[in-house]
C-alpha cells in the first residue's frame, strides 16, 4: 500500500543536477569565514577584558596608584561579565505548540518520508510534527553543545499546506526539505542562529547591569562619571557587535538563497521541474485563505461558536476568492502547455523587488528559472496529499481545536458547530452585493467615493432624464460595461507600477534584474531611466492615474444618477432612501480614509523619533504634537460614529449589540505620552472597526437599494421604500487622491548614525565605536602592572611654583626640582603649573608607553644639559645640550637635577655617572648653551614674566629681553603691573621702555 502512495520520479535525470555549484561553494566559504571572524573577535574581546581585569587586580599591591588600578580592573571585569552573560541565554529551538505524530499513528506517511529521505540521500527526520500553518520546514534544538555536535533535525508539516497540495506537489515540497536535510551547510545556519542569539542579547537585552549603570550615572558627579564612561563603552561594544554581525547575516542570507536553489534541484531530481513550481504557485492563495479561515474561526469563537475544521474553511475560501478575483487558477495547479514546457513560466517578474542582501529566499521567478534551467519532465500525481495520513479528519479536527484552545478564555462557554453550518455562515459573509461580479471589482478593496470631493459629485449632471420603465431598464442594463472593468484594471496596474518605482526611488527596493540595463539603469516601457529621472516618471504615471480616475468616476456617476432617475419614477421616498445612503457612504469612506492616513502619520512619527532607541526633548514634543493632531481628528469622528449608531436600523445592520461607548481618552502631554500611546491603540481599533463596518453596511445597503429599484422597474411590482439612513454631517474632511499627508521617509543624520542606516552612517558609527573600543583596549593595556613612570620637574624660575600632574600636586621652591611617580604605561597626562596667583601653562603631552623617565621644564625657564661625571682614568664624553625644551623623554640616568658624588667605589680604573642638570640663574650662562633663537626668547620672557622682581638676576633677564625682543617685553611688563601697580622696579622698566 505504501508503494502505491509514492509517486514515481522522472525517468531521466542528469547525474550532476544536484551537485553544489561554484556560487554555492563560494557563498558557503564566505559565510563560514564571516562567522569565524565574528566569533574570534567576540572571544578575543571577551578574553582581553578578562585578562585585563586579572592583570589589574594581580598587580594592585605593587602599583603606586592603587585606586586607579582597582577602578580599571573593576571596569574591565564589569565589561567582561556584560559580554559573557550572553553565552548563557541561548534558547532551545522548539515547536511545543505543534502536535508530534508517530509511525504507529501514520504508517503510510512515515514510509513515504523514509523512502523520500533515502532517495534524496538525506538522514531521516528525528521527529515529525504537524502544525496549524501553511508550512513545511526543518528545525532543530539549539544549545551550546550543538555548536560542536550536530543537532538532530526535525520536520514540521503544516496542515494548511497539505490541504491545498496534491500528492505530487507534496512530494516536491518535502523533497525540497530533505534537500536541506542533506546539506552539510545547514550547520552554518545552526551556528549563525546561535551567534545571532548571542549578538541579539548583547545588542537589545537590557537587564540588571544596564539598570545598575543608569543608577550609577544618576549619583554624585564624583562617581557618576564612571557610569557615563561604562555606558559609552557598552554602547560602542553593542554597535561593533551589531555592525559586524550584519556582515555575518548578509553572508548567511546569501548562502541561504544558494541553499534554496540547491534544495529545489533535489526536488526537481525527484519530482520533475513542474511539481515544485506548482506548489509555490499555490502558496499565496493557501496563505491568504488560511489566514482568513483563522480570522473567521476566531470571530466565531468570540460569538460562542467553535468551528470543527480549519481545512474545510480554507478550501471554501479559496473557491470564493477564485470567483471574486475572476482567476480560475487561484489556489489551483496551473495548466501545463502541451508543447514548449521548458519555456513556459508560471511566475512573472515584478518591476521591483526587496534588496536581495536582506532576503533569505530567492524570488519565485528566480526559483522557477532555476528549476527549469535543465527541464525535467515528470507526471504529477493528482491525488490528495491527505491520502498519506491515517484518519485525517480526526487529525484536522485535533489541530484546529489545539489552535483554538490557545484563543479561548478561561471558563468560556462555546458551542461546537458542524462543518456545514460554519461553511454556510462563511458563505453568508460573501453574499454581499458589493462582491457581485457584475460590478467588475469596483467595490473590492476599493473606496469608490474617494474620487468625489463631495457627495454631489457622485452624480452626473448631463444625463438625459428617464421617462419610462423601458428607458430605465435599458439604462440600468448598460451600467458597469466591460470598458469600466478595463479602466479599473488599468488603475490597479498603474498604481502597482507607481508604488514599485517609488520604492526604488526611496531605496526600499531595487529594480528586478530583468528590468536593469547593463549600465545599471532601469528599463521602463522600452526606455532607459536613470534614478534621478524617476520623479518625472512618477509624475507622468500619477497624471495617467488621475485621468483614469476621472474616467472611472464618470462610469460611477452614471450608475448613481441612473438609479436616482429611476427612483424618481417610484416616488420621493425612494429618492430619499437612495440619496441618504450615497451621502452617508461618502462621509464614512472619506472619514475612514482620513483617519487611516492621519494614524499613519502618528505611527511614522513614533517610528522616526524612537528609531535610535532614545527620545530627546524635541522629539518628545514632536510626538506629542502628532498625537494631538490625530486626537483632534479622532474625537469628532468618534462622536459622529456614536451618533450614527444610535439609529436602531443602522445598528441592526452593523450587528452592534449596543451603542459605541463614549470616548474617555483626553489630549496627550509630555507627562502621559507613554500611557497615552498604549491606550490609543485600543480606542483607534474600536473607531476604525466601527467605520469599517459602517462603510461595508452602507455600501451594501446602497447597492441593495439600487438592485431593488432595478427589480421593480423590471417587474413593475411596486414595494415599500427602505428606511432613510441618518443624515451625514454638513461638513467633514474630504480625502481624495493627493490629500495624503507627507511622511518622513528618511531619518535625520543623528538617527541615521545611531541606527547605522546607509553606508555613510554605518561607516561613521563603526568608526566612532571602533575608536572608543580601541581607546579602551589601548588604555587598558597601558595601565597597571609593575614599575612606575617618573616625571622629573625642574622649576628654573626665581619664584615658587605649584605643579599638578595627573591629580598629584607638587610644590617647587624657586630654582628647585621634584619628581612625580605615575601609574605604569599611562598614555598621557594633564600638566598645569601656577605661581602663587596666576596660571603659567597647561599641557597634555603624549607619553611613550615604553619609556620610564620624562623631564618637565616649567615655562621652559632653564637650559637643560645631559653630561657624564667621570671618575679615575675614564675619559668624559661630550655633554648633550638639550636647549630649553618644555617636555622631554629621557633615558635612565643616575642623577636628575642633583650633583653627582665626589667619588665612587669601583673595581677598575674608574667609572661614570650620568647626570641631567639645568642652568637657570645667570642669563649669560643659560643663553650661551641654547642654539634656538625661539627657545632663547621663550627662556628670557619666562623669567621676565614670572620671576620675583627682587631676585638677583631679574634686571639681567630684563636686559637680555631688550636685546632679544623689545617689542614683546613691553606688554609683559604692562601685564605684570596690572597685578602689582606699586612695584617700583616694574614701573621703572616700563618708563625706560617708553623713552
Amino acid at each position: 500500500m505504501s508503494d502505491l502512495l509514492y509517486p514515481p520520479g522522472p525517468a531521466q535525470v542528469p547525474s550532476d543536477l544536484t551537485q553544489a555549484t561554484p556560487s554555492y561553494r563560494r557563498h558557503a566559504w564566505f559565510a563560514m569565514l564571516g562567522l569565524a571572524l565574528f566569533v574570534l573577535l567576540y572571544l578575543a574581546m571577551l578574553s582581553w577584558l578578562c585578562w585585563t581585569a586579572y592583570r589589574q587586580f594581580s598587580t594592585i599591591q605593587i602599583t603606586e596608584n592603587m585606586l586607579g588600578t582597582a577602578l580599571v580592573g573593576g571596569c574591565a571585569a564589569f565589561l567582561a561579565i556584560f559580554m559573557a552573560k550572553a553565552l548563557f541565554f541561548i534558547k532551545r529551538g522548539s515547536h511545543s505548540e505543534d502536535l508530534e505524530i508517530s509511525a504507529a499513528e501514520h504508517p503510510h506517511l512515515f514510509a513515504f518520508l523514509h523512502r523520500l529521505a533515502d532517495e534524496a540521500g538525506a538522514p531521516k527526520p528525528h521527529r515529525v510534527f504537524v502544525s496549524a500553518r501553511v508550512n513545511a520546514a526543518v528545525f532543530y534544538d539549539i544549545s551550546l553543545v550543538n555548536l560542536l555536535l550536530p543537532a538532530k533535525k526535525n520536520l514540521e508539516i503544516g496542515l494548511g499546506l497539505v490541504n491545498v497540495l496534491n500528492l505530487g506537489e507534496f512530494k516536491a515540497v518535502l523533497a525540497h526539505e530533505f534537500g536541506h536535510f542533506a546539506q552539510r551547510t545547514m550547520a552554518v545556519g545552526r551556528w549563525v542562529y546561535t551567534a545571532q542569539q548571542v549578538a541579539a542579547h548583547i545588542i537589545a537585552q537590557r537587564d540588571a547591569l544596564d539598570r545598575f549603570l543608569i543608577g550609577l550615572s544618576s549619583t554624585d558627579l564624583r562617581i557618576a562619571w564612571i557610569g557615563w564612561m561604562l555606558r559609552l563603552i557598552i554602547w560602542a561594544i553593542r554597535s561593533l557587535v551589531e555592525l559586524l554581525f550584519r556582515v555575518v547575516i548578509l553572508a548567511q542570507r546569501a548562502l541561504s538563497r544558494e541553499m534554496e536553489y540547491q534544495a529545489d534541484l533535489v526536488a526537481v531530481s525527484l519530482t520533475g521541474s513542474d511539481a515544485l513550481v506548482h506548489a509555490l504557485h499555490k502558496l499565496n492563495a493557501a496563505d491568504e485563505a488560511w489566514d482568513s479561515a483563522m480570522r473567521f474561526a476566531a470571530g466565531e469563537l468570540q460569538n460562542g461558536r467553535q468551528v470543527q475544521d480549519l481545512c474545510v474553511l480554507q478550501l471554501r475560501l479559496i473557491e470564493q476568492l477564485r470567483v471574486i478575483r475572476a482567476d480560475a487558477e487561484f489556489g489551483s495547479s496551473p495548466n501545463i502547455p502541451v508543447s514548449n514546457r521548458a519555456e513556459h513560466r508560471v511566475f512573472k517578474a515584478n518591476l521591483a523587488q526587496p534588496p536581495m542582501m536582506w532576503a533569505t529566499h530567492p524570488a519565485n521567478t528566480d526559483r522557477e528559472a532555476n528549476a527549469k534551467r535543465v527541464y525535467i519532465e515528470a507526471a504529477i500525481d493528482q491525488r490528495s496529499a491527505f491520502e498519506l495520513f491515517s484518519n485525517c479528519e480526526a487529525l484536522k479536527h485535533q489541530i484546529t481545536q489545539n489552535w483554538l484552545s490557545e484563543l479561548r478564555e478561561d471558563k468560556q462557554e462555546v458551542q461546537f458547530v458542524p462543518n456545514h453550518d460554519s461553511v454556510q455562515r462563511l458563505d453568508e459573509s460573501f453574499a454581499r452585493p458589493a462582491l457581485d461580479r457584475r460590478f467588475r471589482g469596483a467595490y473590492l478593496d476599493r473606496k469608490s467615493t474617494l474620487l468625489a470631493v463631495n457627495s454631489a459629485e457622485l452624480y452626473a449632471q448631463d444625463l438625459s432624464p428617464i421617462s419610462n420603465r423601458e428607458q430605465a431598464n435599458q439604462a440600468i442594463a448598460a451600467l458597469y460595461p466591460e470598458e469600466y472593468g478595463q479602466t479599473l484594471e488599468a488603475i490597479r496596474e498603474l498604481t502597482d507600477e507607481f508604488q514599485n518605482l517609488q520604492a526604488i526611488q526611496l531605496g526600499f527596493a531595487k529594480a528586478n534584474t530583468a528590468q536593469q540595463t547593463s549600465g545599471g539603469m532601469l528599463r521602463w516601457r522600452g526606455t532607459d531611466v536613470r534614478r534621478k529621472e524617476l520623479p518625472k516618471v512618477l509624475q507622468s504615471i500619477d497624471q495617467e492615474i488621475r485621468g483614469l480616475d476621472a474616467k472611472a468616476l464618470r462610469f460611477e456617476q452614471q450608475a448613481r444618477s441612473t438609479y436616482r432617475m429611476a427612483a424618481k419614477a417610484l416616488g420621493q421616498e425612494w429618492v430619499d432612501a437612495l440619496e441618504s445612503r450615497a451621502r452617508l457612504l461618502h462621509f464614512v469612506e472619506h472619514t475612514q480614509a482620513d483617519l487611516i492616513d492621519a494614524n499613519g502619520v502618528l505611527r511614522n512619527t513614533y517610528e522616526v523619533v524612537t528609531a535610535d532607541g532614545s527620545v530627546s526633548s524635541g522629539e518628545r514634543k514632536r510626538l506629542v504634537t502628532a498625537a494631538n493632531n490625530y486626537f483632534n481628528l479622532m474625537a469628532p469622528a468618534y462622536e459622529r460614529a456614536a451618533m450614527l449608531l444610535q439609529n436602531s436600523e443602522l445598528m441592526k445592520l452593523c450587528e452592534f449589540d449596543e451603542n459605541l461607548e463614549p470616548l474617555r481618552l483626553g489630549l496627550c502631554s509630555e507627562e502621559n505620552i507613554g500611557d497615552w500611546l498604549n491606550a490609543i491603540n485600543g480606542w483607534n481599533g474600536v473607531l476604525l472597526g466601527s467605520y469599517s463596518r459602517l462603510s461595508r453596511v452602507v455600501l451594501d445597503s446602497l447597492l441593495a437599494t439600487e438592485a431593488k429599484i432595478a427589480e421593480i422597474m423590471h417587474s413593475g411590482v411596486r414595494e415599500t421604500a427602505p428606511f432613510v439612513m441618518p443624515a451625514a454631517p454638513a461638513e467633514y474632511p474630504s480625502f481624495t487622491r493627493g490629500s495624503e499627508r507627507p511622511l518622513q521617509r528618511k531619518l535625520g543624520w543623528w538617527d541615521r548614525f545611531m541606527v547605522a542606516e546607509g553606508v555613510v552612517a554605518s561607516g561613521a558609527r563603526f568608526g566612532v565605536a571602533a575608536s572608543i573600543v580601541g581607546a579602551v583596549l589601548y588604555f587598558g593595556s597601558t595601565i597597571g602592572g609593575k614599575g612606575e613612570q617618573t616625571i622629573h620637574i625642574y622649576n628654573g624660575l626665581a619664584t615658587a611654583v605649584r605643579v599638578e600632574i595627573a591629580g598629584q600636586k607638587v610644590e617647587l621652591p624657586p630654582v628647585g626640582s621634584n619628581t612625580v611617580l605615575l601609574a605604569t604605561e599611562l598614555p598621557n597626562v594633564q600638566i598645569t603649573a601656577h605661581t602663587q596667583d596666576q596660571l603659567i601653562e597647561s599641557m597634555r603631552p603624549s607619553l611613550d608607553a615604553n619609556a620610564k623617565h620624562f623631564v618637565y621644564n616649567v615655562a621652559q625657564a632653564a637650559a637643560l644639559v645631559q653630561w657624564t661625571a667621570t671618575y679615575g682614568s675614564v675619559e668624559a664624553a661630550d655633554p648633550h645640550f638639550m636647549g630649553a625644551q618644555s617636555f622631554a623623554q629621557l633615558p635612565n640616568l643616575d642623577h636628575y637635577f642633583t650633583d653627582p658624588p665626589e667619588s665612587i667605589s669601583t673595581k677598575g680604573g674608574g667609572g661614570v655617572r650620568s647626570v641631567l642638570s639645568a642652568v637657570a640663574n645667570s642669563p649669560q650662562d643659560a643663553l650661551e648653551i641654547i642654539e634656538s633663537e625661539e627657545q632663547k626668547k621663550q627662556l628670557v620672557i619666562a623669567h621676565v614674566s614670572y620671576d620675583d622682581t627682587r631676585s638677583e638676576h631679574y634686571q639681567a633677564w630684563v636686559a637680555s629681553a631688550k636685546k632679544l625682543d623689545r617689542e614683546t617685553l613691553a606688554p609683559v611688563i604692562a601685564k605684570r603691573l596690572q597685578g602689582d601697580a606699586k612695584n617700583e622696579i616694574l614701573r621703572s622698566i616700563q618708563k625706560e621702555l617708553r623713552n
